[in-house]
This record gives C-alpha cells, structure tokens and sequence, in this order.
C-alpha cells in the first residue's frame, strides 16, 4: 500500500477538502497589515486564506479570521509579554507570542484564570507542549465531519492489527512515542482513506475516514465560484461541485425544488462551456421536476378554492360561491387537468349542494353542464351519466312538488 505517514496538516487538509478552498479573501489580511499592524505566521495565514469558513474551523477548535484576533498584553508563565489571541482550542483562548509571529511554526499559549487587582483584570496565559501545525492536526481530527464519519477504533487489539496490515516499520514507530499526547495523519494513495492516530497516556486510537464535504460547505463554495466570481467563473468547476450536491440531494427524499435549481445550474454551466447536449439533458430534468411541482401545486390551490365554494354555499354567498369554482375550472385548464370526467364530476357536486339547500331550478341547470361534460366522454363517462340524469330527474320532481305546494 502506498501509505503517507505522519503528513503535515496543511496537506491533509488539500487531500480532505480535494483542493478545495473557502478561506478569507486577501484582502482583509492586507487590511489589517496595514490598519492595526497585524502580522501573522505564514502558516497560519495559509489555513486562514483557504480553509477559514470550512467545516475544520468550526466546533470547539477555531483560528480566528484577521478581523476577530486580538493583539493584546497578557502575563506569560509570570512575565507581561504582547500576544495575539488567535482562537479557541476545546473553548479555552489560544494565543501566540507577538515575539513568534516570525517563526514557522510557534508553540500555543493556553489561558488560564485570568488575575484581578483592584479594578484592573490580567489575562493569564500559560506556554503549552502543542504547537499550532499540530493544533492544525487535531482540528482536523476533531472536526464535525470527521466525527460525523470517522470510524473509531480504541481497543489495543483493534489498533495493533490495523498497524500490522500495513506491514510498514514506520507506521508501527508511531505508536512508540514517549511523548503524550500526540496526534498524527496518515494517508493511504491506494484506498483513499485517512488514519487518524490520536495517542493519549495509556491509551491509542485510530481514525479511518475519507475525504467528505457537509452539504453547507458544497453550497458556499459552489456560490463563491458561480456567483460572487460570475464575472470570472470557472464554469467546469461550479460544475464539479455540482456533480457532488446533485450525487447527495438524488438520494433524499423531500428536497425536488432544491435538486431541480441544481439541475438547472448544471445545464447553466455545460450552456457556457458549450455542451449542448449536456446542457439540454440538465435542463429537460430540471424541466420534469418544475411540472411535477407545478401540477402538485395546482391540484392543491384547485382544492382550496373548491373547499372555498363549499364555504361560501354555507354561508349563503352564492355569488362568491361560483366565483370560487370558476378559479378551480380555470386552475384545472391552466394545468390541462380539466378533462370531461373531472370537470363533470366537479359541476355535479354543485348541483348536489344547491339541491341539498332546495334550490332546485340552479340544481337543475348545474345538472345540464355536468351532463354536457360527461358527453364528452360517452364511454368513459357511462355511468356518470347515467347518475347525473338520474339527480337530474329528482330535482325536477321536486321542483314540481315545489311549484304546486306554491301555487295550492
């Protein structure tokens, strides 16, 4: 197996996030440079410019943007000295040495209980065994995806024979360190597979985990890219972000407006790389989705507005009551749903109601247009019909009980 040991994080973070980047734009750090004299470690400037807003800096390990790290006095291991708080490491206050901010790779300070006198409040911070490009490990190691993910193995058993399976002298020498705690990463070319070894006193475990995006971090780089750089986007690229959101959202249930928009967007990206075929095979996705949407949420509104005319009969508002199906009729045209059957069976249920409240004359001409639906699909329509001439005829022989008990 092609395995890399013990990989420096900047790296592992390149293989995690496959050369994606979401960081802190450029500019921000000349501004700070130049309004508050901010200067920075190059390592950290690094991860800050491309891995800032991605999921490995958030949770309870993050490094601060530029415009969030305090420049301060505090008291160092007994001796006031200038620090940069840089971030939160397990929400504890990180910090470096304005005196390191040269240096490749400083060593961490760690607050502590910060000293009151009188009216006045001392930070406190002490000099850890951690350095930031380790810190930058085990923000990896500890990040909300690779919780989310990992595998975990911390039974010695465990360990040793996923040590052994590599048959590598110097995979097994990391389990020989003196010195606790440490984290290291490794990377397996073949497998593409990460192992995380977190080695604690008296206690290994091993992380196996693979390169994963959250859905979040998918769509702001995907937004950077196509909409906050559209003047100068790299379509092929929005496109492969959009390959990995459409691959995740294909196997959800309940999200088709958010996986039709991205189908949309994938055709808007092969239209400008010139894929015409492509492109058209997105959009005609895109395009049965919208219908199925369309024709779900006309069948709801036509519902409603029916359930409305039933309302407004009740309440004696005839007028409104037949305004109401009339947006139902022209709801189902609009939606090419109205065929003879629907609509006929829509005007009877009308008539059913106006005859239930005596009203037999409008029963009667409200039985007519169904009839005159249902005739339109004679075979379909046979024993409707049959039933609409059927509540026809009786509301003729009540209207005709009705005239003479009128006239007697």
């Amino acid at each position: 197996m092609a395995l890399q040991i013990n990989i420096e994080p900047l790296k592992a973070l390149e293989l995690f996030y496959d050369q994606e980047k979401l960081g802190v734009w450029e500019g921000d750090f000349i501004k700070n440079a130049k309004q508050r004299n901010l200067k920075l470690p190059k390592l950290l400037h690094k991860f800050l410019a491309n891995y800032a807003y991605l999921n490995v800096n958030r949770g309870s390990n993050q490094l601060w943007v530029p415009d969030k790290i305090d420049q301060t006095e505090a008291k160092v291991n007994g001796k006031k000295q200038d620090i940069l708080i840089i971030g939160t490491m397990r929400n504890n206050l990180v910090a470096i040495l304005a005196s390191e901010c040269d240096q490749a790779n400083p060593t961490l300070l760690l607050d502590q209980l910060p000293e009151e006198k009188d009216d006045d409040m001392t930070l406190v911070f002490e000099k850890s065994k951690l350095d930031l490009q380790e810190f930058l490990t085990i923000m990896l190691l500890e990040s909300p995806t690779v919780y989310d993910t990992a595998t975990v193995y911390n039974q010695p058993n465990d360990t040793e024979e996923i040590v052994n399976s590599y048959n590598n002298a110097d995979l097994a020498k990391l389990l020989q360190v003196n010195e606790h705690p440490k984290h290291y990463i490794c990377y397996d070319d073949e497998t593409r597979e990460f192992l995380g070894f977190i080695l604690l006193p008296g206690r290994d475990i091993i992380l196996k985990f693979k390169s994963c995006f959250a859905i979040h971090e998918l769509e702001n780089i995907f937004n950077k890219e196509f909409y906050e750089n559209a003047t100068n986007c790299d379509f092929q690229h929005a496109l492969k972000i959009l390959f990995k959101l459409i691959d995740h959202l294909e196997n959800v249930e309940g999200v088709a407006p958010d996986l039709a928009e991205k189908y949309k967007l994938a055709g808007r990206c092969c239209w400008s790389l010139k894929e015409w075929g492509e492109a058209e095979n997105w959009y005609k996705k895109a395009e049965r989705i919208y219908k199925d949407i369309l024709a779900e949420t006309l069948e709801k509104v036509g519902n409603f507005y029916e359930n409305l005319g039933v309302f407004y009969f009740d309440k004696e508002d005839i007028n409104k009551s037949q305004t109401a199906y009339q947006e139902v009729d022209r709801l189902s045209d609009f939606s090419g749903t109205n065929n003879p059957y629907r609509k006929g069976q829509r005007i009877l249920r009308q008539g059913m109601l106006m005859a239930d409240a005596k009203r037999y004359q409008k029963a009667i001409e409200l039985y007519d247009q169904a009839l005159a639906e249902f005739q339109q699909d004679p075979k379909g329509c046979k024993y409707d019909i049959a039933r609409c001439q059927q509540l026809r005829g009786e509301a003729r022989k009540e209207l005709k009980l009705k005239s003479k008990s009128q006239t007697s």
